[in-house]
């Protein structure tokens, strides 16, 4: 799959974001630094890779500020599963995507296909089709009109 723009600063905000659920203390900057120059991600014409800076701190930062309201509500719409039994990777997805539709306002839609894409790259292993349990988390949520803190 090839991704630009804004679904490039989605992916790296699901790795850091991922990074920071395991280890708390890492330089955001830094760890945006590092992803950007050590994966293997779409480069452009230019040989850069193709992403929204702004947008990408926007989501990073608005995760961690809004993290305990963000796994509340992903908790209420998670069936059979905790917050704590999710995958570190799932995790970072939803919680992406949750603010993503709360917070930035961006269509439901696009987030949810935007983030089923991500899910279905980065996500499914052994089988287990993540992009079909993080599609149906994230239907529940847009559909429920959750609001701001």
């Amino acid at each position: 799959m090839k991704f630009l723009g804004r679904t490039n600063s989605r992916i790296l905000a699901m790795m850091i974001l991922y990074n920071y659920d395991i280890n708390k203390d890492i330089d955001i900057d830094q760890q945006i630094d590092y992803i950007v120059e050590n994966n293997n991600l779409e480069l452009n014409e230019n040989n850069e890779l193709d992403y929204d800076n702004e947008f990408l701190n926007k989501l990073i930062n608005g995760v961690i500020n809004k993290i305990d309201y963000l796994d509340y509500i992903i908790s209420l719409v998670i069936e059979g599963y905790t917050i704590e039994t999710l995958s570190a990777i799932d995790r970072a997805i939803l919680r992406c995507a949750t603010y993503e539709i709360i917070y930035i306002k961006t269509p439901k839609e696009v987030v949810i296909n935007e983030f089923v894409n991500v899910a279905k790259a980065y996500s499914e292993i052994e089988g287990f089709k993540a992009s079909k349990f993080d599609n149906a988390v994230l239907d529940k949520i847009a559909s429920s009109n959750f609001k701001e803190e």
